[in-house]
């Protein structure tokens, strides 16, 4: 492990990382909160000072091309972990979370786009600490690292293991020869559906300020708003709109986007996994509204608002909310909470399994019930006219075990605390899978502050094996990982 190198390449990271405060510097110039200003002006001075220092006495590592995949994976954990500690600073300083360690819980929470909070009153929150919060989502939903490439070209090898640490999904698939041309059409598209989107909120009523904020918490599928009852608080149709086809596209996967743009209009629907995306969100959302209207509501049109609202926002793991639906009955919760373990497509930036995984899944299955009567049958698995490799696939039943293990164990430590059992699982599973709220104590009209601190580092843990699809992170545990 070339530690040398790590800490020049970290020291990079944290002067890119004082930047990314500037906005909410200059937010906090507009809003004329002077205390905010001093608190975020130091601290992003001493994130950059650290880091030129980190530079500074490691110049000779500068330009090196000796970055392998083990160093790629330490530091892909090294900087989600140093961004979450960084990122809690304005949380602490400023006092509005009075420990450091529920700070860390908001911050983590914004960077892994999961949108769990420890905070009862979010509207007390100055505006421009309301901007660093859902900021962090949008830094944290096409990846930080993602990001952090295109300022570090001289990394050249790398920057391909960065990439292909962070980009999630079961292959990472390379739209152009160079990793950092991939991460910049990425981009391009990320700005201009971000672009998009701030303006349509705007138009639907919402100032400036919320646009740009849930514009950040739907691009990156993370559900932080700057509103005490979430998008509930607006009433507004049209919003919600916005909302539910913004939240929906960004559970596809943006490689598409760009197949789209270059002239390939069927390129969506040819797609295996966007067809089974898109049908389990129309499936979810007819079995919800027939069981509400049996059980709960008459109210047709009321239902599929709400329903519809909630199905997308959990499937593509935002989180934000219109309606409780910690009230609804038990089958729609059951239906909602099973949504947590699917997620968006692989190359999103929604949280969770993904969908190809699930369908290599049940592929996997399915072959091998066959094979019980079939023994001497061979199929490979395929998506589309695409073999998928048995590597890839053993790769994925490994993680989905792991995901398995983790969370049953986290579920079983968190009941441990005197929470129930809906209230300790759906905790672990709106962490682990990014989705935010959970049910009963950490539902939709509750937050995180309940969860005791011994909890709550736990479901921190939760959130970066979710984020870091668990391998990228577990793999620093494996005593082979720090050999030679």
């Amino acid at each position: 492990m070339n530690l040398q190198l790590i800490i020049h390449t970290l020291g990079a990271y944290l002067v890119f990382y004082g930047c990314c405060f500037l906005p909410s510097i200059l937010w906090g110039i507009y809003a004329q909160e002077w205390a905010m200003i001093n608190v975020f002006g130091w601290i992003t001075l001493s994130t950059i000072s650290v880091g030129t220092l980190c530079k500074k006495y490691t110049k000779k590592y500068q330009g090196s091309n000796q970055f392998t995949k083990r160093e790629g994976l330490f530091l892909v954990s090294v900087i989600w972990i140093a961004s979450g500690i960084i990122g809690a600073l304005p949380f602490y300083v400023s006092g509005y979370i009075p420990t450091f360690l529920s700070s860390l819980f908001e911050s983590v929470s914004g960077f892994t786009t999961t949108g769990a909070s420890v905070l009862s009153d979010i509207e007390a929150l100055p505006q421009s600490l309301l901007f660093w919060r859902s900021l962090t989502h949008w830094l944290g939903g096409l990846g930080i690292v993602v990001l952090f490439i295109l300022v570090l070209p001289h990394l050249g090898v790398g920057g391909r293991a960065l990439f292909h640490s962070e980009v999630p999904g079961p292959h990472t698939e390379v739209l152009k020869p160079k990793i950092r041309e991939t991460a910049f059409i990425l981009l391009k598209i990320y700005i201009g559906l971000t672009v998009i989107e701030t303006f349509a909120l705007c138009c639907c009523g919402m100032t400036i300020f919320d646009s740009i904020c849930h514009t950040f918490g739907t691009l990156a599928t993370g559900g932080y708003s700057t509103k005490n009852t979430s998008v509930a608080a607006f009433d507004s149709i049209s919003i919600e709109i916005v909302l539910i086809v913004f939240m929906f596209l960004a559970g596809v996967n943006f490689s598409l986007y760009h197949y789209f743009l270059s002239g390939q209009r069927n390129i969506f629907w040819k797609d295996t996994e966007f067809r089974a995306y898109f049908l389990i969100i129309i499936s979810a959302t007819t079995l919800i509204m027939v069981d509400l209207s049996l059980h709960f509501s008459h109210d047709i049109l009321k239902n599929l608002r709400e329903v519809l609202f909630q199905v997308v926002s959990v499937q593509t793991t935002t989180g934000y909310g219109t309606a409780d639906y910690d009230k609804w009955p038990g089958f729609s919760k059951l239906i909602l909470f099973a949504l947590m373990f699917i997620g968006g497509c692989a190359g999103s930036t929604s949280g969770s399994f993904k969908v190809i995984r699930w369908v290599i899944v049940f592929k996997y299955i399915f072959n091998q019930i066959e094979h019980v009567f079939r023994p001497q049958a061979i199929r490979p698995i395929r998506l589309g006219k695409v073999v998928i490799e048995d590597q890839v696939v053993n790769n994925i039943i490994g993680l989905f075990c792991l995901w398995i293990i983790i969370f049953g164990v986290t579920s079983i430590i968190i009941s441990s605390m005197g929470f129930d059992m809906m209230t300790s699982m759906s905790a672990t599973a709106a962490t682990l899978n990014s989705i935010g709220p959970g049910f009963v104590e950490v539902g939709p009209t509750m937050n995180f502050s309940v969860i005791p601190d011994l909890g709550k580092l736990l479901l921190v843990i939760c959130m970066l094996f979710g984020r870091l699809e668990i391998y990228t992170f577990v793999i620093l545990f494996h005593p082979a990982f720090w050999k030679k």
